[in-house]
């Protein structure tokens, strides 16, 4: 069969290849590889152009589209192919069902466009399926197909590329990976979601499932640069919408996800169930905020009243093997992040949870929340992590053992009850443990509270003028030991210990070591931040972590190129400037010195930006400074740090 192209696509293509060898011959790039993936079989839609039409194997009419796009992925050998949707709209009211080994590939979330009605959906129960560049929609489902999706996984080694969707409240999720043993028996494994989307939708967005008794665990999934925003907003599906849901009946093992947003959900922005076995689970550079959008509970708990039931959560992971690495929480209704039994958290931030929310009477917002965490050993650690004005407690952890706490930041809690952090303090158990806490703030009487403490060692610095800033106390409190602990104040005594021991507290049950108030006599000063001194996670914690959902300016100032490629490089939010600027960053955040970029990675032409963007502002923890290329030589290859990972690049690199 003879190919016939668009157009628009040869055009393109001598576009990206004239690019390419203008960048060779200044020398500043390597040999990119493979342009675009070469279409098998084309097919246009109703309102293609002429041209696309002409170009075309197959033309849809605009009604039953699914199947011209089935019979195109049906003349594909054996072997698989790729079908091409050209830019259009398509129509669908039926099934979409990829031969193993195919591609169904459209040409970008805002060109292509596939809109599902009676029950139509596309279904991937053939292995090695990759889906890629389309926009998706689905609505008017019904009750017998709505635990589907409008994608729904079910066949190992699939890939979801650069796909946009949304769903109304009749169907289940709009991304569906579901083990269904009456479609595809063995383990369900080996899934990429990658610069994939669902945004305004009455359903979930992403949901992991499994159906029947066996093989239920799901392997080796990973998410890069995925967002669910607004999960809920219009409609829902159920009380529990969630951005993602990584484990609903189903167990998970080897889950990675890197540079993913969750914003604006009903429930929870990234969920794991309690029940399920979740191990090997790692989320890095994600950023969840304004999740929680359901009524605040207005009752106490009942197990058989669902409007009490609530987890409003930036991350919820009880029960799990989860860890997090400098993931942002920010604005979420009920926790920032809530870990429990194998939860680790490096370099975290949580901000200004349960904002907006006055009405504690009920369920009572924390930051950072660990109740109950006492099955394993150690059962919760947090490294370098902090809270920012956290509307409750900005940390609260119990019916607790083995827990170790390691340079937490906590900053201007609002509190609850006088108190801005619970450590024992609401059901009484917080055993073999260690905390260094670096608190802050004013709002609250005490900063510290530990109640019915065990064999439990606290350190650190707090600055504040609260009466009482750190507060021991419990019956059942036995070897606590508080040591080199600074409490800097300007209105306790100079010299006094700072920390009150309340006569509940059994006679030497509590030990102050190297304890002082250091009086300043003038307003309280900006606490110290001591350099972290992190332990080494189980999952090494990347060099160069970048917060990727803020998207800063970047500069292309002396580049030829510069207004060719920025349009590019602004594809999928990633946002360029044009003008000369400075990074606006929040006082608040801090990222201890480490050098961040400025901008994300273009999706066209990422493996071009590094050695174009000569003069870059770079942020390196305290002000934005210059990264600059010199010595360019051909002969020399050296690795250039460059979001996160190693590009390779003509020259040699100097920091002014």
């Amino acid at each position: 069969m003879q190919c016939l192209l668009r157009g628009e696509i040869v055009r393109d293509r001598r576009t990206t290849k004239l690019l390419i060898a203008v960048f060779l011959i200044v020398g500043l790039v390597p040999i990119v590889g493979a342009l675009e993936t070469t279409p098998d079989v084309v097919v246009a839609a109703s309102d293609s152009s002429a041209a696309d039409k002409a170009a075309a194997d197959y033309v849809c009419d605009g009604v039953n589209d699914h199947v011209e796009i089935q019979a195109a992925l049906n003349a594909l050998p054996s072997s698989g192919g790729v079908v091409l949707l050209s830019s259009g709209t398509y129509n669908c009211a039926g099934i979409i069902a990829p031969k193993a080994g195919s591609t169904l590939m459209g040409e970008g979330e805002s060109e292509t466009f596939l809109k599902f009605t009676r029950d139509g959906r596309i279904n991937v129960d053939r292995e090695y399926i990759t889906l890629d560049g389309f926009h998706v929609q689905g609505s008017g489902y019904s009750s017998g197909v709505k635990w589907l999706g409008v994608m729904t996984i079910r066949a190992s080694h699939a890939k979801l590329h650069n796909i946009t969707g949304t769903a109304d409240a009749s169907i289940q999720a709009v991304y569906l990976l579901v083990h269904d043993p009456t479609v595809y028996a063995p383990t369900l494994q080996g899934i990429e979601f990658i610069n994939c989307r669902a945004v305004d939708t009455g359903t979930y967005g992403f949901l992991h499932n499994a159906w029947g008794t066996t093989n239920k665990v799901i392997k080796d999934v990973r998410y890069e640069n995925c967002a669910a925003i607004n999960c809920g907003k219009y409609g829902a599906f159920n009380p529990w919408i969630t951005g993602f849901d990584f484990a609903e009946l189903n167990d998970m093992d080897g889950l990675r996800v890197k540079n993913c947003l969750a914003e604006g959900t009903l429930e929870s922005g990234f969920h794991f169930e309690f029940d399920p076995k979740v191990t090997n689970a790692v989320l890095e550079n994600c950023v969840s905020r304004n999740n929680g959008q359901k009524a605040f509970p207005a009752r106490a708990y009942n197990p058989n009243d669902m409007s009490t039931h609530y987890f409003g959560c930036g991350y919820y992971a009880p029960n799990a093997d989860v860890t997090f690495i400098n993931c942002t929480a920010e604005g979420n209704s009920m926790n920032g992040f809530y870990t429990t039994n194998g939860g680790k958290l490096y370099n975290c931030v949580e901000k200004d949870t349960g904002i907006g929310r006055t009405d504690f009477s009920y369920r009572v917002p924390a930051g950072y929340y660990s109740v109950p965490t006492r099955s394993v050993n150690p059962s919760t650690v947090m490294e370098n992590c902090t809270s920012i004005t956290s509307r409750a407690y900005g940390l609260q952890v119990d019916l607790a053992n083995n827990v170790k706490i390691r340079n937490f930041h906590l900053i201007d809690p609002v509190g609850y009850k006088g108190k801005g952090s619970s450590l024992g303090g609401t059901n009484g158990q917080f055993d073999n443990s260690e905390v260094s806490i670096y608190a802050s703030g004013n709002r609250v009487e005490t900063l510290v509270w530990a109640k019915e403490n065990v064999n439990t060692v606290f350190s650190g610095q707090i600055v504040s003028d609260a009466a009482k800033p750190f507060v021991v106390e419990g019956y059942r409190t036995k070897n606590v030991l508080v040591k080199d602990m600074e409490i800097v104040s300007s209105t306790l005594p100079a010299g006094s210990a700072g920390v009150t021991i309340v006569g509940t507290v059994p006679a030497g049950q509590a030990t102050l070591q190297n304890v002082k108030v250091v009086s300043t006599g003038s307003p309280v000063p900006t606490p110290t931040v001591p350099a972290p001194t992190p332990t080494t996670p189980v999952t090494p914690v990347p060099t160069t972590p970048v917060p990727t959902t803020r998207c800063w300016p970047v500069t292309l100032p002396h580049s030829p190129f510069r207004k060719l490629l920025l349009p590019l490089d602004a594809r999928n939010g990633y946002w360029a400037c044009t003008s000369f600027t400075r990074c606006p960053l929040p006082d608040w955040w801090n990222w201890s010195g480490a050098w961040t970029p400025l901008t994300r990675r273009s999706q066209r032409l990422g493996s071009l930006l590094p050695a174009l963007i000569g003069n870059a502002w770079w942020y390196n923890g305290r002000a934005p400074v210059l990264l600059s290329t010199a010595s360019l030589s051909p002969s020399s290859m050296r690795p250039f740090m460059f979001m996160g990972r190693a590009w390779p690049t003509r020259g040699t690199l100097t920091w002014h």
